[in-house]
C-alpha cells in the first residue's frame, strides 16, 4: 500500500492520526476503543445511506448527480 495519499499528496501519518485519537477520547470522556467503534459505525452508516440515495435515484430514472442537483 502506497503511504501517500494520491488526491492530496501528503504522507499518510499514523501518529498523527493517533494523537488525534487519544486527544479526541480524552476529551469526551471515552476511551479510544469507543471513539474508534462510533467512527467505525458512523462510517457504515453514512455508506449505506449513500446506497440508498444512490438506489432511490435509479430507481426514479435519474442518474445519481441529477437527484443531487434537485436536492439543492
Amino acid at each position: 500500500m502506497d503511504p501517500r495519499d494520491t488526491e492530496n499528496e501528503t504522507a499518510v501519518d499514523a501518529g498523527t492520526f493517533q494523537q488525534w485519537v487519544e486527544h479526541t477520547a480524552s476529551s469526551r470522556g471515552m476511551t479510544e476503543r469507543e471513539l474508534l467503534n462510533r467512527l467505525v459505525s458512523a462510517f457504515w452508516a453514512l455508506d449505506e445511506m449513500g446506497d440508498i440515495s444512490l438506489d432511490a435515484s435509479s430507481d426514479s430514472g435519474e442518474s445519481a448527480p441529477d437527484a443531487e442537483n434537485r436536492r439543492e
